[in-house]
């Protein structure tokens, strides 16, 4: 009846990879009642992210947002409303605001090595998911809501929480009422900040100023804001984990990195977008971390129409996946 479903909820890469020796790059597994086709290797991988919107839908496998952030980005229903809000947040990531969130990002970073104490021993998962979340609430709602983090952060933890991708998202679980009540008492906290930033627009030059005079309501708002924070800190603070576990593991590469950075003339607190964009061995570090270990790992869409792959109809109806953290290691 559960198909694969519990051990791909274990370890879906070891699904993925005991399928793909067994049956090739084009294989089909089941979770519960439904069925998924997942393509591995780099032409059907193009084939997937050119297809969204078109053969593969968006909105059916995003709805476990909803409850979280409400049916924003992703998780919209109308094409139109999902590109007005994504060109929405990709407007935080040019020109000037992105010197912005370097600047935010430099700061946050020097404050956090001054706070680390003698011994300078961290746990490095917990704390870059502190940093991470310090840089993406301050560079994307603001400093009046980085002050407040102490009151910000757990409330943003109970609601993250309350993620869940099989379950019926209305059951009466503690973890669901905890997410729940988050929810309303984040909406408490980030609506005056937005009738500010409506009241006076032109004062602050970051996101949340872009989306609040966006003309969307103040839910859809507070939606987009703490789904960005989400989507930031979960990201950034597990790539940087690996990318210091990769770097640790390689101490020739390590060296030649410092190195690059010390040539360089960069300290903790003065980084600035233009320095970063010359470091070349970083880079390479970060994008081999990213082959690596993807915080990604799968991707998944709704079939919306039936298409042939590789010679296999696959269904409407049916979700098609990607496995980046299998095909990245094909040889």
């Amino acid at each position: 009846m559960l198909g694969n479903l519990l051990e791909y909820r274990r370890d879906h890469v070891a699904v993925f990879q005991r399928a793909y020796a067994r049956y090739g790059p084009v294989f089909s597994i089941r979770l519960g009642p439904q069925r998924a086709a997942v393509l591995i290797g780099p032409e059907r991988q193009r084939f997937f992210f050119e297809q969204a919107d078109k053969a593969l839908s968006l909105p059916e496998v995003y709805r476990f947002v909803i409850p979280m952030f409400g049916p924003v980005l992703n998780a919209a229903s109308e094409r139109a409303v999902r590109k007005q809000q994504l060109a929405l947040i990709h407007s935080a990531f040019r020109g000037e605001r992105m010197r912005g969130h370097v600047a935010v990002m430099a700061d946050e970073t020097a404050h956090w090595l001054d706070r680390l104490g003698p011994d300078r021993t961290v746990e490095i998962n917990a704390a870059f998911a502190e940093l991470g979340m310090n840089i993406a609430a301050r560079a994307f709602m603001g400093p009046s809501i980085r002050a407040r983090m102490d009151e910000f952060e757990p409330l943003y933890q109970d609601l993250a929480r309350g993620m869940e991708f099989v379950l019926p998202p209305n059951l009466p679980l503690p973890r669901f009422i905890r997410r729940d009540r988050a929810r309303r008492r984040l909406n408490a906290l980030i609506k005056p900040v937005i009738e500010e930033r409506r009241a006076a627009p032109g004062r602050h030059d970051d996101f949340l100023e872009v989306i609040a005079n966006g003309g969307d309501s103040d839910e859809t708002v507070v939606g987009m804001a703490l789904l960005s924070v989400f989507t930031a800190y979960i990201t950034t603070a597990a790539q940087m984990a690996w990318a210091l576990v990769q770097l640790l593991a390689h101490p020739r590469w390590l060296a030649e990195v410092r190195d690059e950075i010390d040539r360089a003339g960069i300290q903790a607190g003065t980084p600035d977008l233009d320095a970063l964009r010359d470091l070349t061995r970083l880079e390479w570090a970060h994008k081999e971390t990213q082959r690596l270990s993807p915080v990604m790992s799968h991707y998944a869409r709704w079939n919306a129409s039936g298409y042939e792959v590789d010679g296999f109809e696959v269904p409407a109806g049916w979700m098609t996946m990607v496995c980046p953290a299998l095909a990245h290691r094909l040889p």
